[in-house]
């Protein structure tokens, strides 16, 4: 790699880390091997973001959930306090590096609920009691156990108390039920966990992320992760040569460092011209701290309308967001709707076409008729 990226480079090369340029994955799994974690707090948003990284024909919603029936791929809170989908085997590790942060100083959010650490602690034995033995249950099945044992859900405090036993290494969301996924204990669900000691979770993690998001910058992989600058230092350093580092076009000093993986390295040239159908919360625009190669600051309010949180699914053309959609049902079939920043011109609007029908097809439903 040369010293210097290309800016058109940048989002060529982000395209086929991410699995939206290029070969893609022919199982969920590979899907996650290569992105490590996708967020997830909405699942059917999740399911789509890995649909939209397989190869067209195993790119089914079954698929994906059976990933999940079969222990493969497991929701959690790995970063961030927020809900990602990833390996199951990949979970232990990754909190080994970001659990600590997240579960100390929460005396003021206790307060606020009306919980301390024995009541805290308490929730954790109600919930390993009840799942231990095989035992799967859905969130309101646990807050009930929770209520049994004198612990109140209401208020937030059952949801607290799920997120502390997750981020805790208790427990995680596994199998699929109806509509939600399921509770189980990671002793018991998560058979091959992989055991890291800290430098090696350390580089592996930085790595990782580099692979299935970059080229990216330090503080893209802090933003990411929530780790320490200092941490993030030392994980580059214990990278080595798993990394190279490059200067993006038009940029000068640290800022403008990019890291890279080669083995997911395309040869250089323009971003691909397909256009893509993303999910709300995906990683092609939420696994980065600068937004400004993919978007113009004044769409930004559209992706993310009032600044709530709510991430709207994006449409991408050239690796750029040109737009949000959404869908709605009609007579048991799905019709898009398009909002785009600007006219869409004819090859835009035929590809947005294409991407809704590969939507669809992963969603087993029709597309509706004019």
């Amino acid at each position: 790699m040369s010293a210097s990226l290309a800016r058109r480079d940048l989002l060529r090369f982000r395209m086929h880390a991410q699995l939206l340029a290029g070969e893609q994955a022919s199982s969920p799994g590979d899907v996650l091997e290569r992105m490590l974690a996708l967020q997830g707090q909405d699942l059917a948003s999740v399911l789509w973001a890995v649909g939209t990284r397989l190869r067209a024909e195993q790119a089914t919603e079954g698929a994906v959930l059976g990933a999940m029936a079969s222990g493969e791929l497991v929701r959690g809170w790995p970063m961030r306090g927020t809900l990602h989908l990833l390996p199951a085997k990949e979970l232990g590790w990754i909190l080994s590096l970001t659990s600590a942060k997240l579960t100390t100083g929460l005396d003021k959010r206790w307060d606020q609920l009306g919980l301390d650490r024995e009541q805290v602690e308490r929730g954790r034995t109600v919930l390993h009691d009840a799942l231990a033995g095989g035992g799967a249950l859905t969130r309101a099945q646990a807050q009930e156990h929770l209520a049994a044992a004198g612990l109140d859900p209401t208020g937030g405090r059952g949801y607290h108390l799920i997120w502390f036993a997750s981020q805790t290494g208790l427990v995680c969301w596994g199998p699929p039920g109806t509509g939600e996924q399921l509770l189980v204990l990671n002793e018991e669900w998560i058979r091959e966990p992989r055991a890291l000691g800290r430098e090696e979770a350390l580089a592996e993690l930085l790595v990782r992320y580099v692979r299935g998001h970059g080229p990216a910058t330090m503080k893209d992989f802090l933003h990411w992760t929530k780790l320490t600058a200092g941490e993030g230092r030392e994980a580059l350093a214990l990278a080595g040569d798993r990394l190279e580092r490059a200067q993006l076009e038009g940029t000068r000093g640290v800022a403008g460092l990019v890291l890279l993986e080669p083995s997911v390295l395309p040869e250089p040239g323009e971003p691909p011209t397909t256009v893509h159908a993303l999910p709300g919360f995906d990683e092609y625009y939420l696994g980065f701290r600068d937004k400004s190669p993919v978007i113009r600051r004044e769409h930004e309010q559209a992706v993310v309308p009032g600044s709530n949180g709510i991430f709207q699914p994006i449409l991408v053309s050239r690796g750029k967001v040109i737009g949000t959609w959404g869908r709605t049902t009609r007579k048991g079939a799905l019709v898009p709707e398009w909002r785009p920043f600007g006219e869409l011109s004819a090859p835009q609007a035929a590809g947005a076409e294409r991407a809704f029908a590969r939507y669809a097809r992963f969603r087993e439903l029709p597309v509706a008729q004019d």
